[in-house]
């Protein structure tokens, strides 16, 4: 991919999720007031607001693309070769080693008291 289109593309990305933020963040708002406050338009135009201030600093921080994403884009892939699995050796059931036994539980030591 070329410089412009990698810009372009990152650009209506980050539109696209700011709305998205946005819009999520003013639907929980208005929920969340509905409960503590009744509903008022000067209410709404302020979460409005604050939505999308909280949703541009937010986009801010998302990386859409980097340098190791072009380099994979624009590299034809490869396909996957999966090795073949090692055939299974037997082993010899006189030298195999016996199972180990399970751990016992130690009893919990006993607190006594203490007296002042």
């Amino acid at each position: 991919m070329k410089k412009d289109e990698i810009k372009a593309q990152t650009k209506s990305l980050r539109k696209a999720a700011r709305k998205d933020i946005e819009q999520s963040l003013i639907a929980g708002l208005k929920e969340i007031s509905a409960k503590f406050i009744t509903g008022s338009k000067k209410m709404d135009k302020k979460l409005g607001k604050q939505a999308s201030k909280l949703s541009k600093v937010l986009v801010k921080e998302i990386k859409f693309f980097t340098a190791e994403a072009v380099d994979t884009v624009t590299e034809p892939v490869k396909e996957a070769v999966t090795p073949k699995p090692a055939p299974a050796k037997k082993a010899a059931t006189s030298t195999a080693k016996p199972e180990a036994k399970p751990a016992i539980a130690k009893k919990a030591a006993v607190k006594k008291p203490v007296t002042v």
